[in-house]
């Protein structure tokens, strides 16, 4: 993952557009499903963290468990909406 410049005025990691909230995400077992998180609560699993590599120019490596399932393009017209729907209640369980 190659850093993104934030915008100006913005370095601090909890903007929504930070570029390490990925690796910060997956370190803090956010993506797990093993753990009680609002993403797995809300029914959103995403892959394991194998592994996390820091280079020394700063950006991550994430080495992620390749998960089985319908890609996204291949799901049916009522998948995304479901998925939506899925992801705003577990925003409104991280509030």
């Amino acid at each position: 993952m190659t850093p993104a410049p934030s915008p100006p005025g913005l370095p601090d990691p909890r903007y929504w557009n930070h570029w390490r909230r990925e690796p910060l995400a997956y370190a803090e077992g956010l993506t797990a499903t093993a753990t009680a998180t609002a993403f797995a609560d809300a029914g959103i699993e995403g892959p394991r963290l194998l592994d996390r590599t820091e280079r020394p120019d700063g950006s991550f490596v994430l080495w992620l468990e390749d998960v089985s399932g319908t890609p996204g393009h291949q799901w049916p017209v009522a998948g995304p909406a479901s998925f939506a729907r899925s992801l705003g209640a577990a925003h409104v369980l991280t509030d």
